[in-house]
């Protein structure tokens, strides 16, 4: 049996994973206190987190935010290690479980389950439907409409509000993209639906906003045109990563494009919402989806739940990470191989913003490094990548 490579450590220096905890995490909490009122003590408290963070202090005891006892087992292993001794994916969901209890989204009071992220979600979906473009003409081709949408959605995922470099790129445009695909199964998940092989299908969201909104359009186009029966939409039970997408979140986009003042994103807003009553259009929160720990850890009762479908979606760089333990792969390694523990089939859509790439034939990833030197982490890159099981 292959031994498994290390894991992705916030201590190797000048990594992207190393940055993300001495620049990224400091500015978000520049961020969460700039738009948000809150009161002195709370502003303190973020003050400190932020001191941790630039003197690489001793992180606390295990979080508090941990009802379903996610964390405890998780945190023995790391306990008494600094910020710049940990692996990556670990840090990062350690940082918001932290951000959280110092805003008191835990306590009774006035600041509780307040969204400290609400007011940039709210602003990114705003300039989103402000600028959405309309959806490519379905024609006589299902196959190219589908293959469209799903690159729309593909390519939603890079706008990422935990990442400012990756927010500033510029979306690519609803159906083009494709020749920065590193991988492209669109045209076997376009068949796949076709051919009414996913009837339930399972989509685990990654952002709000843009991203979100180009999901329910590709899920209302599967749903609507009667190639999925069900869908079960997983969304983040507590705020992650910025503008991971709480129920929430969905609730306020479906309301939002309700209200639009075009007819179609109306239409669009009240159709979601009769799927969502109908129960055709599901959401769940499973809190393991703001636990530090990878898919092969899953509880069973979800990896069952999931194993339902016919095929599950993993949206966005945070999954696609889970999926591989956040661990040094080589490029040129099996996805398939690599997940062997997921008895389902299921495709990737994400665009790349971590420095872990898996399933390239040999010599891509030199090839596109030598064009872009920051291809693992700019988001200006992407995959479509599905492993269907028998």
């Amino acid at each position: 049996m292959r031994q498994l490579p290390p894991p992705i450590m916030t201590s190797e220096p000048g990594s992207f994973a190393q940055r993300t905890i001495t620049e990224r995490k400091p500015r978000i909490i520049d961020r969460v206190v700039a738009t948000n009122a809150y009161p002195h003590g709370t502003r303190a408290r973020l003050a400190a987190l932020q001191d941790e963070l630039d003197s690489g202090l001793v992180a606390a005891p295990c979080p508090i935010g941990d009802p379903a006892g996610l964390w405890r087992g998780a945190w023995s292993r790391w306990e008494g290690c600094t910020w710049l001794q940990l692996p990556w994916f670990f840090a990062e969901a350690y940082f918001y479980q932290r951000l959280l209890e110092a805003v008191h989204y835990y306590h009774q009071g006035p600041w509780h389950q307040h969204d400290p992220f609400a007011l940039d979600k709210a602003e990114a979906l705003h300039r989103a439907l402000d600028s959405l473009q309309p959806e490519p003409a379905a024609d006589h081709d299902p196959i190219a409409f589908l293959r469209a949408l799903l690159l729309r959605a593909l390519w939603g995922n890079q706008t990422d509000l935990s990442n400012h470099d990756v927010a500033a790129v510029r979306p690519a445009a609803p159906g083009t993209g494709s020749s920065r695909l590193l991988i492209d199964h669109s045209l076997l998940l376009a068949i796949q639906f076709l051919s009414g092989k996913v009837q339930r299908l399972h989509f685990v969201c990654d952002n709000a906003g843009p991203e979100l909104v180009a999901d329910l359009i590709l899920l209302h186009h599967l749903v609507s045109a009667g190639l999925v029966d069900h869908v079960s939409l997983h969304l983040k039970a507590t705020p992650f990563f910025v503008s991971d997408a709480l129920p929430s979140d969905l609730d306020h986009t479906t309301q939002t494009l309700r209200r639009s003042s075009s007819a179609h994103l109306a239409t669009l807003g009240a159709e979601l919402s009769a799927l969502l009553e109908s129960g055709q259009l599901q959401a769940y929160a499973d809190p393991f989806w703001t636990s530090p720990l990878g898919f092969d850890q899953m509880p069973p009762d979800l990896m069952a739940a999931l194993g339902q479908a016919d095929l599950v979606l993993y949206k966005g760089d945070a999954n696609y990470r889970r999926l591989l333990d956040d661990r040094h792969w080589a490029t040129t390694d099996a996805l398939e191989e690599i997940t062997r523990y997921l008895p389902f089939s299921y495709a990737c859509l994400r665009t790349l913003k971590a420095e872990l790439v898996v399933g390239l034939p040999q010599g891509l990833a030199k090839s596109v490094a030598e064009r872009d030197p920051e291809w693992l982490t700019s988001g200006r890159w992407g995959l479509i990548h599905s492993v269907i099981r028998p």
